[in-house]
């Protein structure tokens, strides 16, 4: 036995397959105050530690959040001392969430039960917009979580919506959920990039008008499929179509690899030019990518819609013939993270990470080039039980052209739901 093998079976429950996973030894560093910097070996510590000191109401202190070596930054949290009852848009948003700050990350940490009304939507930012997400965000109850009625709604049920954030921060560690080995998972934590695989779009050389699909985001794994080390993903985003004609080639934009805090942005479209962004490596942001089109369709020559990629911000579209559209703009979001903990019962409750679409065809013109959709988050859930326990974790649907041609579609987000819990 090597001495790292040696160190990491001495110091369960953290064991890893990693040295640096080991928590640093002055964990937690505010004794006793959630104030200024704060160190944890796991998402679930801090959020246990804020339930013993934390302090009612909406916080945003000062410093930055380290989670097993990895820094995320600045965070904010809400405390409730009791039950917390969420019955309006207005209690969600408003008076939970410090700031609109997207580079922060959110802890909701209630000593008691969280109900939510039924078919309530409970955004991780902006209340108002839906489109402000949070770089990480945690849902803590020393109860259960469950729907307001009380009753198995499962076609109703209110959900937990979890934006991704455009933060463009770097982080060095993947982001550590439990201390320990959880749901069949070893050390469960969110990696800190996509997949490895990277949506690439298709070069197309033609005399007639051609266009071609893009290709669909990498997936993380899902519920039916743990992963077996313990890592969750974001979904990588989809490319956007090539298409080309007067034997001029084509390109779109590669499908944006996801970030720590956000799922990949969809490739934009690209009629006649080889898009500067092919492999999907060169732009570090959250975004979809804009359209690309030849300038010749653009002076009198045939008219050819081509739209960006969604993301945040989406990506800009070059669209001369609106009507022709079905969704008139691309979604501005991604999939963010989204961490539940309830020492009780999950009921009747959804919890949704998606990706953002790319607009669509009406289908009355071959002449459509459609962008990629954004990728999905990861969302671990760790209860007692589930009862009509719900979620969404799909990339945004690429934008759809006459017949059978698309953008790619954004990845899935990883969902890994752990009953059986006892903490």
């Amino acid at each position: 036995m090597t001495t790292k093998e040696y160190l990491r079976t001495a110091l369960q429950p953290y064991k890893s397959t990693k040295l640096i996973d080991i928590p640093m030894p002055n964990a937690p560093t505010s004794g006793g105050k959630v104030e200024g910097d704060q160190h944890f070996p796991s998402v679930k510590d801090f959020a246990e530690y804020i339930l013993k000191f934390g302090v009612e109401g909406k916080q945003a202190p000062t410093g930055n959040l380290w989670i097993n070596g990895a820094n995320l930054g600045a965070y904010e949290y809400y405390y409730s001392a009791s039950s917390l009852s969420i019955t309006t848009m207005e209690t969600a948003g408003v008076n939970t969430f410090s700031s609109a700050d997207r580079n922060k990350c959110f802890f909701m940490v209630v000593n008691g039960n969280i109900s939510l009304d039924q078919g309530l939507k409970f955004y991780t930012g902006s209340s108002t917009s839906g489109v402000t997400g949070k770089k990480l965000t945690c849902i803590y109850a020393n109860g259960n979580i469950w729907n307001g009625a009380l009753t198995p709604t499962y076609t109703s049920n209110p959900y937990f919506d979890f934006m991704g954030s455009d933060s463009t921060d770097v982080i060095t560690e993947d982001i550590t959920v439990l201390p320990s080995a959880g749901g069949g998972l070893l050390y469960p934590r969110i990696s800190k990039t996509g997949v490895s695989s990277t949506a690439v779009s298709y070069l197309v050389n033609s005399s007639a008008f051609t266009s071609v699909s893009g290709n669909d985001g990498g997936n993380g794994n899902t519920g039916s499929v743990p992963p077996v080390d313990g890592k969750l993903f974001f979904g990588n985003g989809g490319s956007g179509m090539s298409a080309a004609e007067n034997n001029n080639g084509g390109r779109g934009s590669a499908g944006l690899k996801a970030t720590a805090f956000g799922g990949g942005g969809g490739g934009g479209g690209s009629h006649g030019v080889i898009h500067s962004l092919q492999n999907g490596l060169n732009d570090p942001y959250v975004s979809g990518s804009y359209a690309d089109t030849y300038e010749a369709s653009l002076k009198g020559g045939p008219i050819t819609t081509v739209t960006g990629g969604g993301g945040i911000p989406q990506g800009s579209s070059i669209d001369p013939s609106p009507s022709r559209i079905i969704s008139t703009s691309v979604e501005s979001r991604t999939g963010g993270s989204g961490i539940v903990f309830a020492r009780g019962v999950i009921a009747n409750i959804s919890f949704v990470s998606v990706g953002g679409r790319a607009p669509s065809s009406d289908e009355t013109s071959e002449r459509f080039v459609g962008g990629g959709g954004s990728g999905a988050g990861p969302v671990f859930t760790m209860c007692q039980y589930f009862v009509q326990l719900a979620a969404n974790t799909g990339g945004g649907a690429g934008g759809y052209a006459f017949g059978t041609t698309s953008g790619g579609g954004g990845g899935t987000g990883s969902f890994v739901p752990f009953e059986g819990a006892y903490f």
